[in-house]
């Protein structure tokens, strides 16, 4: 089959396209026919060395895929082969064929094309697991995502609402603004125009926020504590600015504040499991809801390509190989 490969670490000229074995599943695993695969930010940073694959995961990059089972391992139900599905992978979704366990494997929404499912797993697991799971967002509370239109914002942002809770948005451009309020972001801020702290208290009711999901970090991290009501709940999911930080601790003492934080890919199979598990007994139904933005389709070969217009970061949504 074909694969990307990696001469080294480093920037996209790393990226080749070779001949590898194609993988077998073992117990549990289902062997999926890849149609397409979705672009993370943790392949851009597992390309650049930043992000180690575990010595369990394939060190091929790509975190999810869309396609058709084509083999079976032992112990997975036969009603499997054949099926259009979309999956969670420990890596090696750059490929035409991919290795998955059953239990992070989720069917083909009716409402999406494979394109758009692809591009859903990674932003649907993570979101699920931190506003749901770990954050118990409620109806009603006011929900800071920051880079809202991106791939896992755009996601996190519909899953918010699904919720029924109240959310704001920062976004870099007025199209990726507009964007999210056509989403159904309540509240919109340019962060290259307007500070957060000015923003909060003028425009969001009780001039606190319940939860932030936060991958900026740096001066950020101190602005969410001061920002943060009594008993709200911040999960760290990134550090674009950086992760070492001095902050004053006694406002979230006082406040009861929960930080913390969270990733998904070391995460064990069976917590993914129980991650997949959640949401087709929660959330399938009503899946349709869930807009999958797809920016851009590129060619296997052309994954540079890809990779470079995810780091320019000038577009809404997911971008996906088309395999």
């Amino acid at each position: 089959m074909k694969a990307i490969c990696q001469s080294q670490q480093g920037g996209v000229e790393t990226l080749f396209v070779k001949q590898l074995r194609r993988p077998v599943p073992k117990a549990g695993e289902v062997l999926i026919r890849v149609s397409h695969a979705g672009i993370n930010r943790p392949d851009i940073l597992q390309r650049e060395g930043l992000y180690r694959a575990s010595a369990s995961h394939s060190p091929v990059l790509g975190l999810e895929v869309s396609g058709w089972v084509e083999r079976l391992g032992a112990d997975v139900d036969h009603s499997w082969l054949g099926q259009s599905v979309c999956a969670l992978c420990d890596g090696g979704a750059y490929a035409e064929y991919v290795c998955v366990a059953v239990s992070q494997v989720l069917f083909v929404p009716k409402s999406m094309s494979m394109a758009q499912a692809a591009a859903l797993p990674e932003a649907l697991f993570t979101s699920w697991f931190n506003l749901i799971d770990n954050a118990s967002l409620k109806e009603g509370e006011r929900v800071l995502i920051h880079g809202a239109a991106g791939g896992l914002g755009h996601i996190a942002l519909q899953l918010s609402l699904w919720r029924g809770a109240r959310v704001v948005v920062t976004a870099g451009s007025e199209a990726k603004l507009a964007f999210c309020k056509g989403l159904g972001a309540h509240w919109q801020m340019n962060y290259k125009e307007e500070a957060l702290l000015d923003y909060v208290p003028k425009h969001i009711p009780g001039k606190q926020l319940d939860l932030i999901l936060d991958y900026i970090g740096g001066d950020y991290i101190q602005q969410h504590i001061n920002l943060a009501a009594d008993k709200a709940r911040i999960i760290q999911l990134g550090f674009q600015q950086g992760a070492q930080v001095e902050l004053n601790l006694m406002r979230l003492m006082l406040k009861r504040i929960c930080l913390t934080g969270s990733t998904l890919r070391i995460r064990s199979r069976s917590e993914k499991a129980q991650i997949c598990s959640a949401i087709k007994k929660n959330l399938l139904a009503d899946i349709h809801l869930i807009n999958v933005h797809v920016a851009e389709q590129f060619a296997l070969a052309d994954v540079a390509a890809a990779h470079e217009k995810m780091e320019r970061g000038d577009y809404c949504g997911k971008l996906v190989l088309k395999v």
